[in-house]
């Protein structure tokens, strides 16, 4: 039986535990690999990466001739996903990462982010890692918040840098975590906002068909200064380019519903910049500068319902 690694530790957390994967775990890997959801938000591939065990075994080994190690991540004592590493550099102190929870059952549980934190945690005491990087599907907006989330911060896009199973280009983000450099002030972690009438939740491609009836005017669209969506695919792609820029600016866009209702509605923040007011008694004064803190919205332009649309945004900061 081959191991990852003979001298890779098993690593245990509180509701997860990281051991090493051997050859005999290639059924769960060939299974993972051939559901739907997880191929596509993991590789950008249609089910059946791996046409049989052995094909997963050989994956396994080309992981370990680069420098690195391949873990079955457990919870409640049955396999549940995979994580590893490779490209280990003594001298440069860096690694690359890469995780999958294969039981689409399980996602937003928090159990990838904690599986993510003991390796990295490993990386970093045993073999004194100073830099940990990953890339990730930029449409894979749940895994990016779990990224953020557990310490890792964008640091650039490769733009149409995969190629699908679906014939499509997607965008591949870079992402690291660094020892001893502070989180940014910004946190942009996605949140769901809810209000008396309306509840804001992040905006993804999922929303687009939902969105499309209500957001199929030109006059909303000047507002984007782009063309209106011609069809539910192009708004699939605004949706992701919005998540894109939100990611590295101050800004997040959301999707908004009220009584059955699907809106749009972007929080941004603003800066107000010191204006002179008017003359009084001969003289001029500054006014004092803001802290930003102003939201916009266009959400009562969505709405179905011709009453005016209270949408609950808060203010950045």
């Amino acid at each position: 039986m081959t191991i990852s690694s003979p001298s890779a530790p098993t690593l245990r957390g509180k509701r997860v535990t990281l051991r090493p994967m051997t050859h005999a775990d290639a059924p769960h890997a060939v299974r993972w690999a051939n559901d739907a959801d997880f191929a596509w938000y993991q590789w950008g591939r249609r089910p059946g990466r791996f046409p049989d065990e052995e094909a997963a075994r050989k994956w396994m080994d080309v992981i370990a001739e680069h420098r690195g190690v391949m873990f079955v991540i457990e919870h409640q004592g049955r396999p549940i996903g995979q994580a590893n590493y490779r490209d280990l550099q003594p001298k440069g102190k860096s690694a690359e990462v890469g995780i999958g929870i294969g039981e689409p059952a399980l996602w937003g549980k928090g159990l990838g982010r904690e599986a993510l934190g003991l390796l990295v945690k490993h990386l970093v005491d045993d073999h004194q890692v100073h830099r940990v990087t990953l890339s990730v599907l930029a449409y894979n907006d749940r895994a990016i918040a779990s990224y953020k989330a557990a310490g890792f911060e964008v640091e650039g896009i490769e733009r149409d840098g995969v190629m699908t199973d679906r014939g499509t280009w997607a965008d591949d983000v870079k992402m690291a975590y660094v020892v001893g450099r502070a989180r940014p002030e910004f946190d942009p972690r996605p949140v769901v906002l809810t209000g008396t009438h309306v509840r804001l939740e992040p905006l993804r491609r999922e929303h687009a068909a939902e969105l499309f009836p209500v957001a199929h005017d030109d006059d909303i669209w000047r507002l984007f200064t782009v063309p209106m969506p011609r069809d539910v695919g192009e708004l699939e792609r605004w949706s992701r380019s919005s998540a894109i820029r939100s990611r590295s600016s101050r800004g997040a866009p959301a999707t908004a519903g009220r009584s059955g209702a699907r809106g749009s509605c972007t929080s941004t923040e603003r800066t107000r910049r010191p204006r002179s007011a008017g003359p009084s008694s001969g003289a001029t004064r500054a006014a004092p500068s803001r802290t930003p803190r102003r939201s916009t919205c266009s959400f009562d332009i969505f709405s179905t319902s011709s009453a005016p649309t209270v949408c609950g945004c808060r203010p950045t900061s």
